[in-house]
């Protein structure tokens, strides 16, 4: 989530509201709702959740990842743990041999990125990407282990699990 002071520089950069008394009004219209502003603005159709952050990447000065291609590898996304990428709001999508590209939700959060230098040796080119495409992304997490309790045939802590049911082998 973006800051209050952070948003307001956003939407009065990107034209979304034309100055401070008009982000004020339209603060006070989600409090009314007990939203906070962020979901307030994205709900009403007041601004997309992409042009959102794709004026918050060019805020934090930032390329934005549009992250939608599809499933990371494995290899790759598990470059960050599941907990860390959740903790963190962080996950890596691509690499080569001397960066990692990751997408987050705090670019400014500088203790995980010099983390994930050290954990991998390898340099972090920081992208924005929004909650939304986040949430997607972490989703894949659940899916590798699922599908590698698959290849194991089922087996959970050496005993077979047949249709919920676990078996001694």
């Amino acid at each position: 989530m973006l800051s209050e002071e952070q948003l307001k520089n956003i939407l009065i950069k990107n034209g979304i509201v034309s100055d401070k008394d008009d982000f004020a009004k339209k603060q006070k219209e989600a409090e009314a709702e007990r939203m906070p502003m962020e979901k307030y603005l994205i709900e009403k159709k007041i601004v997309s959740e992409d042009s959102l952050y794709r004026g918050a990447a060019d805020y934090f000065g930032v390329p934005y990842a549009d992250i939608k291609r599809g499933e990371i590898p494995k290899n790759i996304l598990n470059l960050i743990p599941k907990t860390t990428a959740l903790e963190n709001k962080i996950i890596a999508f691509e690499k080569n041999e001397k960066k990692i590209k990751v997408a987050t939700l705090n670019p400014e959060n500088m203790e995980i990125i010099e983390f994930i230098n050290k954990k991998t040796g390898l340099k972090p080119e920081i992208f924005l990407t929004s909650p939304s495409l986040f949430e997607q992304i972490i989703k894949q997490y659940q899916k590798n282990i699922d599908s590698y309790n698959e290849y194991r045939g089922g087996m959970i802590d050496g005993k077979k699990n047949i249709k919920g049911v676990i078996f001694p082998i």
